[in-house]
């Protein structure tokens, strides 16, 4: 871990918010860098950063006044933030895998859980190995499990394809964390996005792109059809990315709520950029989820 690595703290009070540790993988010869804050005794609340992201995207819920009664914590994936490159474990199936182990490590296998973007579909992939989780809250992740589904899921252009290049140009850093962002974007949080981008290996997109197409994932629908844990699924109301109706395709029994529900003023990172309305949203689906135990989800008549 590049623990010289400088952040991007939006304010000092996130800066003293998010404890950085090493997160040691047993058998993995990994070792990721891994965050913890809010009450150490509270609720597991996990958060999974995106493709090309880090863990820093999350420090606006780390230093949240109504999310410190929890043991609020975060993991970076091999080749983002402070975790080292690691091209060993970039596959989409690898990454699954360290991330399930992660999750164990941080005694997070009961927690509810925040997934952004392609965590969302990682932890997706790894729903069957995470029978006991609280709940998941899938953020900008339309669910697919073959190649007409992908078309459908996504609006690709341009810009959005730079999420699977391998070399970005400062000006091409710039054009993504942009695209991530609603119109109009404030400087600091552009900033802290491009330092998220440039950092992160660009082997990992590539090696993205290649298990797409080489179709190596799982039928991701099928894992939320079946799977206990209930879901909720978010997007920013400016996001261009995921096809919206998309979601009412999906079928989730232990779906909260609507097919997706949406954070006004947001693009592509909600949390980051309304961080008010997403965490009233996150504490409602969090009391949802308060009457789940071990393998059975909460009456789907309660979801509102």
């Amino acid at each position: 871990m590049d623990s010289a690595l400088p952040v991007l703290y939006l304010s000092q009070t996130t800066l003293l918010s998010m404890r950085s540790f090493p997160l040691v993988l047993l058998g993995f010869d990994l070792t990721l860098a891994a965050y913890e804050g809010g009450t150490a005794t509270g609720p597991a609340l996990l958060f999974l950063h995106g493709n090309s992201m880090s863990a820093a995207t999350f420090q606006r819920q780390f230093a949240a006044p109504e999310l410190q009664r929890f043991r609020l914590v975060a993991v970076e994936l091999p080749g983002h933030g402070r975790s080292p490159d690691a091209p060993a474990w970039y596959s989409l199936p690898s990454t699954v895998a360290v991330l399930t182990a992660a999750m164990k490590a941080l005694y997070c296998t009961e927690s509810l859980v925040v997934a952004h973007s392609y965590a969302g579909h990682l932890l997706a992939e790894a729903l069957p190995t995470l029978p006991h989780l609280r709940g998941a809250m899938l953020l900008s992740s339309p669910l697919f499990g073959n190649p007409s589904q992908l078309a459908a899921a996504f609006h690709f252009d341009e810009t959005s394809s730079l999420l699977y290049a391998s070399e970005l140009s400062s000006a091409q850093a710039e054009a993504l964390a942009r695209y991530c962002l609603r119109p109009n974007a404030p400087v600091d949080e552009i900033k802290l996005l491009c330092q998220a981008i440039t950092r992160t290996d660009g082997r990992v997109r590539v090696a993205l792109a290649a298990s797409i197409a080489a179709g190596d994932y799982t039928d991701e629908p099928a894992q939320v059809a079946a799977t206990p844990v209930p879901l909720a699924f978010v997007v920013g109301a400016e996001e261009t990315l995921p096809v919206l109706a998309y979601f009412d395709t999906l079928t989730v029994p232990t779906r909260w709520g609507r097919a997706v529900h949406t954070v006004p003023q947001a693009g592509h990172m909600p949390f980051l950029e309304n961080p008010d309305a997403f965490n009233a949203l996150l504490l409602d689906f969090e009391a949802y989820t308060a009457g789940r135990t071990a393998g059975v989800a909460p009456n789907s008549d309660s979801a509102v």
